[in-house]
Protein backbone atom coordinates (compact mmCIF):
# COMPACT_ATOMS: atom_id res chain seq x y z
CA UNK A 1 0.00 0.00 0.00
CA UNK A 2 1.10 3.76 -0.58
CA UNK A 3 1.55 5.53 2.32
CA UNK A 4 3.41 8.49 1.27
CA UNK A 5 4.61 10.11 -1.84
CA UNK A 6 7.79 11.59 -1.54
CA UNK A 7 8.73 15.07 -3.63
CA UNK A 8 12.04 16.54 -5.53
CA UNK A 9 11.07 20.62 -5.48
CA UNK A 10 12.70 22.36 -8.47
CA UNK A 11 11.48 21.17 -11.93
CA UNK A 12 9.16 19.04 -10.33
CA UNK A 13 6.86 21.16 -7.75
CA UNK A 14 8.11 24.44 -9.35
CA UNK A 15 10.47 25.95 -12.19
CA UNK A 16 12.67 28.37 -12.94
CA UNK A 17 12.15 28.88 -16.52
CA UNK A 18 8.20 30.04 -15.68
CA UNK A 19 10.00 33.67 -14.86
CA UNK A 20 12.92 35.08 -15.31
CA UNK A 21 16.53 33.50 -14.10
CA UNK A 22 18.63 34.80 -11.97
CA UNK A 23 21.67 32.80 -12.17
CA UNK A 24 25.70 33.40 -12.26
CA UNK A 25 24.77 35.06 -15.53
CA UNK A 26 22.61 37.85 -14.49
CA UNK A 27 24.36 38.25 -10.79
CA UNK A 28 27.41 38.96 -13.05
CA UNK A 29 26.23 41.24 -15.15
CA UNK A 30 24.65 42.84 -12.34
CA UNK A 31 28.04 43.09 -10.23
CA UNK A 32 30.02 44.34 -13.66
CA UNK A 33 32.32 41.64 -13.60
CA UNK A 34 32.53 39.21 -16.85
CA UNK A 35 30.45 36.27 -16.61
CA UNK A 36 33.82 33.72 -16.55
CA UNK A 37 35.70 35.82 -13.71
CA UNK A 38 32.42 35.78 -11.59
CA UNK A 39 31.92 31.23 -12.36
CA UNK A 40 35.21 30.92 -11.71
CA UNK A 41 34.62 31.31 -7.82
CA UNK A 42 30.77 30.79 -7.75
CA UNK A 43 30.77 27.46 -9.45
CA UNK A 44 33.51 25.75 -7.11
CA UNK A 45 31.75 26.53 -4.30
CA UNK A 46 28.42 24.73 -5.41
CA UNK A 47 28.63 21.37 -3.07
CA UNK A 48 29.61 23.51 -0.13
CA UNK A 49 26.27 25.67 -0.43
CA UNK A 50 24.44 22.92 -1.07
CA UNK A 51 25.72 21.06 1.71
CA UNK A 52 25.11 23.79 3.77
CA UNK A 53 29.10 24.99 4.26
CA UNK A 54 28.46 28.30 2.61
CA UNK A 55 25.66 30.87 2.92
CA UNK A 56 24.80 32.99 -0.54
CA UNK A 57 26.16 36.42 1.50
CA UNK A 58 29.15 34.67 2.45
CA UNK A 59 30.32 33.25 -1.11
CA UNK A 60 28.91 36.36 -3.08
CA UNK A 61 31.32 38.59 -0.49
CA UNK A 62 34.07 35.98 -1.83
CA UNK A 63 33.22 36.77 -5.43
CA UNK A 64 33.26 40.53 -5.16
CA UNK A 65 35.96 40.94 -2.81
CA UNK A 66 37.93 38.61 -5.58
CA UNK A 67 36.95 40.84 -8.69
CA UNK A 68 37.61 43.79 -6.77
CA UNK A 69 34.62 45.25 -6.62
CA UNK A 70 33.05 44.78 -3.02
CA UNK A 71 30.69 47.05 -0.85
CA UNK A 72 28.08 45.98 1.04
CA UNK A 73 25.68 47.82 -0.83
CA UNK A 74 26.48 45.72 -4.06
CA UNK A 75 26.23 42.51 -1.96
CA UNK A 76 22.66 43.30 -1.06
CA UNK A 77 21.34 44.07 -3.93
CA UNK A 78 22.65 40.96 -5.30
CA UNK A 79 21.64 38.74 -2.92
CA UNK A 80 18.16 40.33 -2.67
CA UNK A 81 17.45 39.79 -6.48
CA UNK A 82 18.58 36.00 -6.29
CA UNK A 83 16.07 35.73 -3.58
CA UNK A 84 12.98 37.49 -5.34
CA UNK A 85 13.56 35.83 -8.47
CA UNK A 86 13.54 32.23 -6.16
CA UNK A 87 9.87 33.75 -4.77
CA UNK A 88 8.88 34.65 -8.21
CA UNK A 89 9.17 30.79 -9.25
CA UNK A 90 6.51 29.88 -6.34
CA UNK A 91 4.11 32.55 -8.00
CA UNK A 92 4.45 30.31 -11.73
CA UNK A 93 3.51 26.63 -10.15
CA UNK A 94 1.30 24.16 -12.81
CA UNK A 95 -1.92 24.68 -12.34
CA UNK A 96 -2.93 20.99 -11.11
CA UNK A 97 0.04 20.90 -8.28
CA UNK A 98 -2.04 22.46 -5.54
CA UNK A 99 -4.94 19.89 -5.94
CA UNK A 100 -2.81 17.63 -6.20
CA UNK A 101 -0.98 17.96 -3.10
CA UNK A 102 -4.73 18.74 -1.94
CA UNK A 103 -6.36 15.28 -2.54
CA UNK A 104 -3.19 13.35 -1.34
CA UNK A 105 -3.99 15.15 2.28
CA UNK A 106 -7.60 14.54 1.70
CA UNK A 107 -6.21 10.38 1.22
CA UNK A 108 -4.37 10.78 4.02
CA UNK A 109 -1.19 9.99 1.95
CA UNK A 110 2.09 11.51 4.40
CA UNK A 111 4.02 14.13 1.63
CA UNK A 112 7.34 14.41 1.82
CA UNK A 113 10.21 16.51 -0.03
CA UNK A 114 13.80 15.91 -0.55
CA UNK A 115 15.81 18.50 -2.27
CA UNK A 116 19.05 19.57 -3.11
CA UNK A 117 19.35 22.92 -2.07
CA UNK A 118 21.13 26.39 -0.93
CA UNK A 119 20.40 28.60 2.15
CA UNK A 120 18.77 31.36 0.30
CA UNK A 121 16.37 28.73 -1.78
CA UNK A 122 15.77 26.56 2.01
CA UNK A 123 14.03 30.00 3.24
CA UNK A 124 12.00 30.60 0.48
CA UNK A 125 10.92 26.79 0.47
CA UNK A 126 9.78 27.34 4.38
CA UNK A 127 8.05 30.81 3.59
CA UNK A 128 6.28 29.81 0.35
CA UNK A 129 2.47 27.80 -0.01
CA UNK A 130 3.78 24.43 -0.45
CA UNK A 131 5.87 24.34 2.45
CA UNK A 132 2.72 24.14 5.05
CA UNK A 133 1.89 20.13 2.64
CA UNK A 134 5.11 18.77 3.99
CA UNK A 135 4.83 16.17 6.89
CA UNK A 136 9.03 15.67 6.49
CA UNK A 137 11.66 17.88 4.34
CA UNK A 138 14.36 17.09 3.82
CA UNK A 139 16.75 19.86 2.67
CA UNK A 140 20.28 19.36 1.36
CA UNK A 141 21.74 22.57 2.54
CA UNK A 142 19.97 21.96 6.59
CA UNK A 143 20.80 18.18 6.64
CA UNK A 144 24.22 18.05 5.74
CA UNK A 145 23.25 15.50 2.82
CA UNK A 146 22.20 15.69 -0.57
CA UNK A 147 21.11 13.55 -3.77
CA UNK A 148 21.79 11.01 -4.70
CA UNK A 149 23.63 9.90 -1.53
CA UNK A 150 20.47 7.39 -0.44
CA UNK A 151 20.99 8.65 3.15
CA UNK A 152 19.22 11.85 2.62
CA UNK A 153 15.78 9.73 0.96
CA UNK A 154 16.48 7.53 4.29
CA UNK A 155 16.15 10.23 6.14
CA UNK A 156 12.99 11.48 4.28
CA UNK A 157 11.24 8.05 4.96
CA UNK A 158 12.40 7.75 8.60
CA UNK A 159 10.67 10.97 9.69
CA UNK A 160 7.64 10.03 7.48
CA UNK A 161 7.76 6.19 9.45
CA UNK A 162 7.34 4.79 5.63
CA UNK A 163 8.88 1.62 4.18
CA UNK A 164 10.88 2.18 0.58
CA UNK A 165 7.93 0.15 -0.47
CA UNK A 166 5.20 1.90 0.85
CA UNK A 167 6.61 5.70 -1.01
CA UNK A 168 6.32 6.81 -5.18
CA UNK A 169 9.15 9.10 -5.41
CA UNK A 170 8.56 11.82 -7.94
CA UNK A 171 11.43 13.84 -9.47
CA UNK A 172 12.23 15.62 -12.84
CA UNK A 173 15.37 13.32 -12.92
CA UNK A 174 18.25 15.54 -12.02
CA UNK A 175 20.86 14.24 -9.66
CA UNK A 176 20.15 10.60 -10.59
CA UNK A 177 17.48 10.58 -7.84
CA UNK A 178 14.76 8.76 -9.55
CA UNK A 179 17.97 5.67 -9.76
CA UNK A 180 18.36 6.40 -6.52
CA UNK A 181 14.84 5.64 -5.34
CA UNK A 182 14.66 2.17 -7.56
CA UNK A 183 17.59 1.01 -6.07
CA UNK A 184 16.33 1.80 -2.68
CA UNK A 185 13.32 -0.19 -3.50
CA UNK A 186 11.03 3.35 -3.34
CA UNK A 187 8.33 3.32 -6.83
CA UNK A 188 10.03 6.17 -8.69
CA UNK A 189 7.72 8.72 -11.45
CA UNK A 190 9.38 10.80 -13.43
CA UNK A 191 7.84 14.49 -13.08
CA UNK A 192 7.75 15.72 -16.94
CA UNK A 193 5.33 18.71 -16.78
CA UNK A 194 8.04 21.33 -16.68
CA UNK A 195 10.42 19.41 -19.05
CA UNK A 196 11.22 21.40 -22.09
CA UNK A 197 13.34 19.72 -24.88
CA UNK A 198 16.88 22.01 -25.47
CA UNK A 199 16.45 24.07 -22.24
CA UNK A 200 18.88 24.70 -19.05
CA UNK A 201 17.08 21.85 -17.15
CA UNK A 202 19.28 19.28 -15.69
CA UNK A 203 17.18 16.41 -16.90
CA UNK A 204 15.38 15.54 -19.93
CA UNK A 205 13.14 12.61 -20.54
CA UNK A 206 14.20 9.18 -19.05
CA UNK A 207 11.91 6.43 -20.88
CA UNK A 208 13.40 4.26 -18.40
CA UNK A 209 10.76 5.08 -15.46
CA UNK A 210 7.28 5.72 -15.45
CA UNK A 211 6.76 9.17 -16.87
CA UNK A 212 3.82 11.68 -15.03
CA UNK A 213 2.54 14.22 -17.99
CA UNK A 214 0.59 16.06 -15.51
CA UNK A 215 0.78 16.77 -11.56
CA UNK A 216 -2.38 14.77 -11.08
CA UNK A 217 -1.44 11.41 -12.49
CA UNK A 218 0.53 11.06 -9.36
CA UNK A 219 -2.81 10.22 -7.76
CA UNK A 220 -3.28 7.39 -10.51
CA UNK A 221 -0.65 6.26 -9.96
CA UNK A 222 -1.34 5.89 -6.02
CA UNK A 223 -4.27 4.44 -7.16
CA UNK A 224 -3.41 1.63 -9.04
CA UNK A 225 -0.01 0.85 -6.76
CA UNK A 226 -2.62 0.61 -4.10
CA UNK A 227 -4.88 -1.84 -6.43
CA UNK A 228 -2.11 -3.79 -6.63
CA UNK A 229 -0.75 -4.17 -3.39
CA UNK A 230 -4.26 -5.42 -2.07
CA UNK A 231 -4.14 -8.35 -4.29
CA UNK A 232 -0.97 -9.32 -3.21
CA UNK A 233 -2.25 -8.90 0.23
CA UNK A 234 -5.34 -11.52 -0.17
CA UNK A 235 -3.15 -13.69 -1.90
CA UNK A 236 -1.36 -13.87 0.48
CA UNK A 237 -3.71 -13.92 3.41
CA UNK A 238 -3.38 -17.44 5.69
CA UNK A 239 -0.10 -18.44 4.44
CA UNK A 240 2.34 -20.25 6.66
CA UNK A 241 5.53 -17.85 7.31
CA UNK A 242 8.28 -20.04 6.02
CA UNK A 243 11.39 -19.37 3.34
CA UNK A 244 8.97 -21.16 0.47
CA UNK A 245 6.03 -18.82 1.69
CA UNK A 246 8.35 -16.04 1.70
CA UNK A 247 9.44 -16.35 -1.34
CA UNK A 248 6.29 -17.18 -3.14
CA UNK A 249 5.07 -13.78 -1.70
CA UNK A 250 8.16 -11.82 -3.16
CA UNK A 251 7.60 -13.39 -6.24
CA UNK A 252 3.72 -12.31 -6.68
CA UNK A 253 5.57 -8.59 -5.30
CA UNK A 254 6.99 -8.49 -8.20
CA UNK A 255 4.37 -9.17 -10.31
CA UNK A 256 2.84 -6.65 -8.49
CA UNK A 257 5.23 -3.82 -9.52
CA UNK A 258 5.17 -5.07 -13.05
CA UNK A 259 1.56 -4.99 -13.48
CA UNK A 260 1.84 -1.28 -11.77
CA UNK A 261 4.28 0.01 -14.18
CA UNK A 262 2.32 -1.33 -17.22
CA UNK A 263 -0.84 0.12 -15.92
CA UNK A 264 1.53 3.64 -15.44
CA UNK A 265 2.88 3.21 -18.63
CA UNK A 266 -0.19 3.00 -20.26
CA UNK A 267 -1.79 5.82 -18.50
CA UNK A 268 1.34 7.95 -19.91
CA UNK A 269 0.96 6.66 -23.20
CA UNK A 270 -2.82 7.20 -23.41
CA UNK A 271 -2.16 10.78 -22.29
CA UNK A 272 0.34 11.39 -25.07
CA UNK A 273 -1.92 9.62 -27.67
CA UNK A 274 -4.66 12.31 -26.53
CA UNK A 275 -2.29 14.98 -26.78
CA UNK A 276 -1.60 14.45 -30.18
CA UNK A 277 -5.09 13.69 -31.51
CA UNK A 278 -5.80 17.17 -30.07
CA UNK A 279 -3.16 19.14 -31.86
CA UNK A 280 -3.83 17.15 -35.26
CA UNK A 281 -7.84 18.47 -34.50
CA UNK A 282 -7.20 21.78 -33.48
CA UNK A 283 -3.67 22.74 -36.28
CA UNK A 284 -2.30 19.70 -37.93
CA UNK A 285 0.77 21.91 -39.12
CA UNK A 286 1.82 21.98 -35.23
CA UNK A 287 2.98 18.67 -35.70
CA UNK A 288 5.98 19.95 -37.40
CA UNK A 289 6.60 23.14 -35.95
CA UNK A 290 6.23 21.89 -32.06
CA UNK A 291 9.33 20.57 -30.74
CA UNK A 292 8.15 18.94 -27.41
CA UNK A 293 4.91 17.65 -29.21
CA UNK A 294 7.27 16.05 -32.09
CA UNK A 295 9.48 14.31 -29.01
CA UNK A 296 5.75 13.19 -27.51
CA UNK A 297 4.80 11.47 -30.77
CA UNK A 298 8.86 9.75 -31.03
CA UNK A 299 8.11 8.43 -27.56
CA UNK A 300 4.84 6.90 -28.47
CA UNK A 301 5.60 5.57 -32.04
CA UNK A 302 9.40 4.26 -30.20
CA UNK A 303 6.61 2.56 -27.37
CA UNK A 304 4.35 0.93 -30.74
CA UNK A 305 7.59 0.03 -32.38
CA UNK A 306 9.78 -1.50 -29.09
CA UNK A 307 7.75 -4.41 -27.90
CA UNK A 308 6.12 -2.76 -25.15
CA UNK A 309 3.20 -2.05 -27.14
CA UNK A 310 2.90 -5.76 -27.89
CA UNK A 311 3.46 -6.71 -24.46
CA UNK A 312 0.61 -4.38 -23.05
CA UNK A 313 -1.71 -5.63 -25.82
CA UNK A 314 -1.19 -9.14 -25.11
CA UNK A 315 -1.91 -8.25 -21.02
CA UNK A 316 -5.09 -6.68 -22.31
CA UNK A 317 -5.92 -9.77 -24.09
CA UNK A 318 -5.34 -11.93 -21.27
CA UNK A 319 -7.78 -9.74 -19.26
CA UNK A 320 -4.81 -8.85 -16.86
CA UNK A 321 -5.71 -4.90 -16.82
CA UNK A 322 -8.20 -3.09 -14.59
CA UNK A 323 -11.64 -3.18 -16.64
CA UNK A 324 -11.97 0.95 -16.03
CA UNK A 325 -8.51 1.45 -17.06
CA UNK A 326 -8.52 3.91 -20.76
CA UNK A 327 -6.51 1.97 -23.57
CA UNK A 328 -7.50 3.35 -26.83
CA UNK A 329 -3.55 3.27 -27.22
CA UNK A 330 -3.63 -0.48 -27.50
CA UNK A 331 -5.76 -0.21 -31.03
CA UNK A 332 -3.61 -1.26 -33.63
CA UNK A 333 -5.22 0.46 -36.05
CA UNK A 334 -5.14 4.20 -33.92
CA UNK A 335 -1.34 3.97 -33.63
CA UNK A 336 -1.20 2.90 -37.32
CA UNK A 337 -3.29 5.42 -38.67
CA UNK A 338 -1.95 8.05 -36.58
CA UNK A 339 1.86 7.18 -37.76
CA UNK A 340 0.38 7.35 -41.45
CA UNK A 341 -1.32 10.43 -41.00
CA UNK A 342 1.78 12.33 -39.10
CA UNK A 343 4.31 11.12 -41.93
CA UNK A 344 2.13 12.64 -44.09
CA UNK A 345 2.41 15.67 -42.62
CA UNK A 346 6.17 15.49 -41.99
CA UNK A 347 6.38 15.07 -46.03
CA UNK A 348 7.95 11.80 -45.09
CA UNK A 349 5.01 9.79 -47.42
Amino acid sequence: MIRAVIFDMFETLITHFESPLYFGAQMAADAGIAEADFQAVWRPAEDDRTLGKLTLEELLERVLKENQCYSTDLLQKLADKRRAAKEECFRHLHGEILPMLEALKEQEIKIGLVSNCFSEEAEVIRRSALFPFFDAACLSCEQGLKKPDPEIFRLCMDKLNVAPGECIYVGDGGSRELETARDLGMKPVQAAWYLKKDSLQPAGRMPEFIQAENPLEVLRYVKWYDACGNDTDEKGAGEKDSGKEDGKKAGRGMKCQEAAGRIARIIQMENILDEILLALENCAEAIKEDAALGEKMDTLFNYYEGGLWLQDYEADEAGELPRDLKRGVLAQDTLYNLWIRVDQIRGLL
